[in-house]
C-alpha cells in the first residue's frame, strides 16, 4: 500500500505542469509582448499589402475597390483583435516563463522582427492553401460519402463554395 501511495505521489509531481511554478502575471505579460513582437507590430503593413493586391486581382469598379479600402482594414481589425487577445492567452498558458522570455528576447531583435515579417506573410500564404486544401477534400469526402448513401438535398453545395 506505501509503494502505490508513494508511486500516486511521484506520478502527481511528475504531471504538474511546469507552467504552476511561474507567476501567471508574468507569463500573461510576456504573452502579450511575444504577440506584439510577431502578430501587431507587421499585421498593418502586410494587411495593407494583402488588400491592394487583392483589389489589383479583383478588377472591382472604382466605387467598390474605393469601398473596400476604407472599409476592410476596420473590419477585418473589428474580428482579428478577439482572435490576437485569444492567442495571447493561448501562449500564456500553454508555454512557460521561461520559454515565453526566450521567444521574447528573439523577437524583439532586428532579426526577430524581420523573421516575425516573413512568418506572417508566409501564413497568409499558407492560410490560402489551407482553405484551397479543405474545400477539396471535403468536397471530394461529400460527393463519395453521398455517392454510397443518401444525403439531404444541398449537402455537396454546402461543403463546395465554388459551386455558391
Amino acid at each position: 500500500m506505501r509503494r502505490v501511495f508513494s508511486l500516486l505521489v511521484l506520478l502527481g509531481g511528475l504531471a504538474s505542469p511546469a507552467l504552476a511554478q511561474d507567476d501567471p502575471a508574468t507569463r500573461e505579460a510576456l504573452a502579450e509582448r511575444y504577440v506584439e513582437a510577431t502578430v501587431r507590430d507587421g499585421m498593418s503593413k502586410v494587411l495593407d499589402e494583402l488588400l491592394d493586391e487583392e483589389l489589383r486581382v479583383t478588377e472591382l469598379p472604382q466605387e467598390q475597390a474605393a469601398w473596400m479600402q476604407a472599409n476592410v482594414p476596420t473590419i477585418l481589425r473589428t474580428h482579428l483583435e478577439p482572435m490576437i487577445d485569444d492567442m495571447e492567452q493561448a501562449y500564456a498558458d500553454g508555454l512557460t516563463e521561461q520559454e515565453l522570455q526566450a521567444l521574447v528576447d528573439f523577437y524583439e531583435t532586428p532579426m526577430g522582427q524581420t523573421l516575425a515579417l516573413k512568418q506572417f506573410k508566409i501564413g497568409s500564404r499558407q492560410g490560402e492553401q489551407f482553405v484551397a486544401f479543405m474545400t477539396n477534400y471535403l468536397t471530394d469526402l461529400a460527393t463519395k460519402f453521398c455517392a454510397e448513401f443518401d444525403c439531404p438535398a444541398g449537402t455537396l453545395d454546402a461543403v463546395s463554395p465554388a459551386k455558391n
